[in-house]
């Protein structure tokens, strides 16, 4: 059974649909769904304190995970972040995946993903910079280095805007993941939209 029809089998779903909301949680769907299919070699891109990472290395005891992440402060980045906090996070994140197969790579991800082979993982996991221009640049720079069958996915599946500027967005994750999907002929974008920021994922044909 290829990946796409065990979704479908294992939710019930409409095929019919192109956009498919689903009142799940990446939490308990994404995690679960990856060990099913024998998802052993993944990447999160945008780790920060990888609490992601371990719920999906905690699920899949098999699994081989890399985590990119340059740790960098950037301007856009939340208010409250430093420089040094970043460090920190950096160091939380070595203390936490210690006793999983983790991998870090600390470096921007259109770096990093050169370090991967056209159709390598099984899966990858986009949850790096948040505007527009930058989900559209990981999008087309990850999604050749998922195989045949395997998943695409991220993070914060909605647009934001500035709530003191309203002209200017923060989020553009929706619009461009939406873009892709359509300019890609993506057959189906499943979102996961019991979380307040939905996953969203696709089957990679």
């Amino acid at each position: 059974m290829n990946t796409l029809d065990y979704i479908f089998n294992r939710w019930k779903l409409d095929k019919s649909e192109k956009y498919i909301y689903m009142p799940n949680s990446r939490q308990g769907t994404l995690t679960r769904l990856f060990r099913s299919l024998n998802f052993n070699l993944g990447c999160e891109v945008g780790v920060e304190r990888a609490w992601f990472s371990k719920a999906l290395c905690q699920a899949n005891p098999n699994l081989k995970l890399y985590g990119v992440d340059p740790w960098m402060f950037y301007e856009g980045y939340r208010d409250h972040v430093t420089q040094d906090r970043l460090d920190g996070f950096y160091r939380e994140t070595k203390e936490r995946m210690k006793s999983f197969d983790y991998h870090i790579i600390r470096d921007l991800s259109s770096y990093a993903v050169n370090q991967f082979k056209d159709g390598e993982l099984d899966f990858v996991y986009l949850d790096a910079r948040h505007d527009y221009d930058s989900v559209k640049e990981d999008i087309a720079l990850w999604h050749p280095k998922v195989r045949k069958d395997g998943i695409v996915s991220g993070h914060d599946y909605l647009d934001k805007v500035d709530d003191k500027r309203l002209d200017k967005p923060i989020y553009g994750i929706k619009k461009a993941v939406d873009e892709w999907v359509e300019s890609n002929n993506i057959e189906h974008l499943f979102i996961l939209s019991k979380d307040s920021s939905p996953s969203y994922f696709y089957v990679k044909s």
